[in-house]
Order: C-alpha cells, then sequence, then structure tokens
C-alpha cells in the first residue's frame, strides 16, 4: 500500500511537497490549475514510465526513440519556475526500487471517459492506464459477464432503464432503452444525454477492473487513481458512484482527485459517516495554487488552534508559532469556501478580502441540522421566478429569501472574526511566517489573541462540517 507520496519540481508543485496516506484511501479537492492533475500524472508517470516510454514512437516516424528522446520527454515534466529534474518517491524510495510486481495500480481521467459518437469497448481499453492485458482475449473470455455485470450496476446501483450491449469485433457500445424508444440499432447520443454514456464507460471501466483484480495472484496490493471522473455525471450518480465504490473496492486503496466542489463536500459527507465503519479508511486533502507553486494539506491532520498554543507555550517559539497559525488559517479558510461554494481558486489573501467584503455577501443559511448554500438559494429563486403563483409579490418573497441568507447569524459571527484576525494579518501572517530580514514587531499577547481567534474560527467551521448539507 501507498504510505507517502513525494514530489519535487514536477509539474504544478515546485517545492517539495509530500502526501501522508498511511495506506489510507484519498479524496482529494483542487481547482483546475491548482495541481490536482499534476499529481495524476506523477502517479501514471511514477508506475507506467516504461509503457509511456515505450509509447513515444511516432507512426510513420523512422528509426528508435534515443535515450536522448526519452530524457527530453521526462524533462518536460519539470517544473517551470524550478527549472530542476523533478523527483518522484512513493514510500520513501525512487520507482526504480520501488516493488512493482507487487502492486497493480488502475488509473482512469476525465479524458479517457469523453464519450465519442461510437463507443469501441476494445479500443476504450487499449487507451486506459492500467495492468497490461490481452484485449480481445479477456473480451473472449469475460464478455458474458461484463455485459451482466454492467447492466446489473445500471439498473440495481444508478436506477438507470437502459441496457448495455456490444456489436461487430470491435465490441461497439449499443445501449438500448423501451422507455425512450433507443433500440441497438439507432444513435445512442440522439436519445441519451452526456451524463448516461459517461456513466456507461465509468462502468466499462470499473466492471472491467474488477474482473481484472479477481484474476490477481493473492496479496497483490491495488490501487485506483481517478481524477475528475464524474463532470458530467447527474448529481444523483455521483452519490450512487461513492456508494459503488465503497462497496465494491473496499480491496482496493483508492486516489480520487476532484474539482468540483460539492461532490468533495457530498462524498465527505459519505466518507466521514461513521455509521458506514469508513472514516478511519479515508484521508482527505485540499491541493491549491499559491504564489505561483502548488501545496497541499491535509485538514483533519493538521495541528489545530490547541496544539499550536500548547506547543507555543512549551517552546515560546515565536517565528515556528507564526507558520503554524497562517498554514492553519489558510485552510480554514479554504475549507468554509468548499463548503459555501465561493472563490476556492483564490489565494489566501484575496480569499480573506473576498469573505470580509461588505459588498460581497457570503450566501449561506443555516437551520437546525441542515446548511443551505447559494445552489439552493438559486434553486429557489428559479422556482419563484417560474411558478404560476399570481397571489405573492414575487419580488418580495425573493428579496426576503436573500434577507435571510445574507443576515444569517452563524456566518457574521465567522466574517465578525475574519475581521479581527485580519487586524492581526501582518503580525501572524506576514511578519512571523515570512522572514523579511528585519525584526518582527509583536508581542506575547498578539500570538496568544490570534490563536484564540483561530479557534474560535475553527469551532465555527467545523459546525458547518458537520452539518447535513445534502440531507443524507
Amino acid at each position: 500500500m501507498i504510505n507517502t507520496i513525494s514530489l519535487t519540481s514536477f509539474k504544478a508543485f515546485g517545492l517539495p511537497v509530500e502526501f501522508n496516506l498511511d495506506g489510507k484511501s484519498m479524496l482529494a479537492y483542487g481547482e483546475n490549475g491548482s495541481g490536482k492533475s499534476s499529481l495524476y500524472e506523477a502517479l501514471r508517470l511514477f508506475f507506467y514510465q516504461d509503457r509511456i516510454l515505450a509509447g513515444l514512437k511516432k507512426e510513420g516516424q523512422a528509426g528508435e526513440i534515443t535515450e536522448a528522446d526519452k530524457q527530453n520527454f521526462l524533462r518536460g515534466f519539470n517544473n517551470q519556475i524550478i527549472k530542476a529534474d523533478f523527483e518522484l518517491k512513493v514510500n520513501g524510495v525512487k520507482r526504480e526500487a520501488f516493488p512493482m510486481d507487487d502492486n497493480a495500480t488502475y488509473m482512469l481521467c476525465n479524458q479517457n471517459v469523453q464519450v465519442g459518437d461510437v463507443l469501441r469497448a476494445g479500443d476504450f481499453l487499449k487507451d486506459i492506464t492500467m495492468p497490461s492485458m490481452d484485449v480481445n482475449a479477456f473480451f473472449r473470455d469475460n464478455l458474458d459477464t461484463l455485459l451482466q455485470n454492467i447492466n446489473k450496476a445500471v439498473h440495481d446501483d444508478f436506477k438507470e432503464n437502459f441496457t448495455v450491449s456490444f456489436a461487430d469485433v470491435y465490441y461497439t457500445l449499443k445501449i438500448e432503452d423501451a422507455t425512450r424508444g433507443v433500440s441497438p440499432e439507432k444513435d445512442y447520443r440522439q436519445f441519451l444525454n452526456e451524463a448516461k454514456l459517461h456513466l456507461v464507460a465509468l462502468l466499462l471501466f470499473f466492471e472491467t477492473v474488477k474482473l481484472h483484480k479477481a484474476s490477481l495472484p493473492e496479496g497483490k496490493d491495488k490501487l485506483l487513481v481517478l481524477d475528475d471522473i464524474v463532470t458530467s455525471l447527474d448529481a444523483t450518480n455521483r452519490i450512487f458512484l461513492v456508494n459503488y465504490l465503497v462497496r465494491d473496492f473496499s480491496d482496493c486503496q483508492i486516489v480520487l482527485l476532484t474539482h468540483n466542489v460539492s461532490f468533495f463536500n457530498m462524498a465527505h459527507l459519505k466518507l466521514s459517516n461513521a455509521i458506514d465503519g469508513i472514516p478511519d479508511k479515508w484521508k482527505e486533502y485540499n491541493i491549491y495554487e499559491s504564489i505561483d507553486d502548488s501545496k497541499a494539506y491535509s485538514y483533519n491532520t493538521m495541528k489545530d488552534a490547541k496544539a499550536i498554543l500548547a506547543e507555543y507555550t512549551a517552546t515560546t517559539n515565536r517565528e515556528e508559532a507564526g507558520n503554524q497559525i497562517r498554514r492553519r488559517f489558510e485552510a480554514v479558510m479554504y475549507e468554509l469556501a468548499k463548503l459555501v461554494l465561493v472563490d476556492c481558486f483564490e489565494d489566501s489573501g484575496n480569499l480573506l478580502a473576498r469573505m470580509i467584503d461588505k459588498n460581497k455577501p457570503i450566501y449561506i443559511h443555516k437551520q437546525g441540522d441542515t446548511v443551505y448554500t447559494s445552489r439552493d438559494l438559486v434553486d429557489t429563486i428559479i422556482n419563484t421566478v417560474v411558478g404560476d403563483d399570481a397571489d405573492h409579490d414575487k419580488l418580495t418573497i425573493i428579496t426576503a429569501e436573500i434577507e435571510k441568507y445574507k443576515k444569517d447569524v452563524e456566518i457574521e459571527k465567522v466574517k465578525n472574526i475574519l475581521r479581527e484576525l485580519k487586524m492581526f494579518q501582518k503580525v501572524v501572517l506576514h511578519q512571523l511566517s515570512h522572514s523579511t530580514g528585519a525584526m518582527a514587531t509583536f508581542t506575547d499577547k498578539e500570538i496568544r489573541h490570534s490563536i484564540e481567534l483561530l479557534k474560535y474560527f475553527e469551532n465555527h467551521v467545523k459546525s458547518f462540517r458537520h452539518t447535513n448539507i445534502y440531507g443524507m
């Protein structure tokens, strides 16, 4: 199993970054451009570098790929600011020393599941990054079982009506849906939307992986790496997908990467549900861009305000306390941003300014055990506008609903804390955590008060994180 993933000077990651998984699965959120896909590419290159290099030869190209060609290709992964050769390590070792024979890695990204006018299952599987297999032999030996399993998942797990089959020697996808008049002889794209076709491609991959990993020798580690695979899925099917992964891939270590904040929040609720008995099997990470570099943190394993205060009290190391407060403060802000779906892509300075700007309210409303976000507000506005109730002033209803969100007591408490923390920004978030060569002007009282404010901020955000946003 993977315990650590270390990257230095690899694509978006310039400075060294390490993901500590301790053998657990990982759910990671990162906006486009944050470095999320760089992590996916790093794992792909680590486990499949030989195959990738072997496939460099272009059609019609004369001669063999030289060692210089391979090195030039690999340098293309170097971080463009650091400009040093990248270094990748898993469990503290480079790929040359890693026991590859003990591992089977299956990888899928959003690009793999973009369905065109025709989906040929044979070509689809040949383009997937997974352990080598004879695709034709696989279909010959497993076609009936594969189709049976895909259709069972379609009907039972995802509650869809269509049925999948394959035709011709290319195993071209055919779909039949009597409720929509779709038959195998017709172009499925005329009858099914992108989300349904995306689901079929996902299930073709997952059910193939299930059959393949069942044939592996006992004791072999199985890693499933998924990058942004839910982009065009229906919201309901995203929930079903998490349930499906947790149930049918419990024998795999999973790295699930997404830039969809609502999917991350929904998956977080499922994976942190103690009733299902799975919280201790997953770690959550946030990947973000900060001053031309990508960084990552695991919120639940960072030192919180209480731990920071205890360490500071014991050591009185104010510079280290400043670093820890800054990192934790940024992390809590990003956690709040994910929950309220606000500007998660911003750097910490802009995000803080956005959250305390009186002219840019945060649309969130807490009522009992449920948190309503800007998505719910938009839904309410749309339903009011298109509704046929002529007896009420729709503008008055919408205005009242907006005011309810803007004046939410809980979010106002958070904004007041943030405004006060901003007064200490030069002390906590700059002077103590960034060496300027000059003596920092701070006092012990300011450090302790900043930690106290951080604790209040943590507690409020924690109350949102532990509240049922989706009524699940």
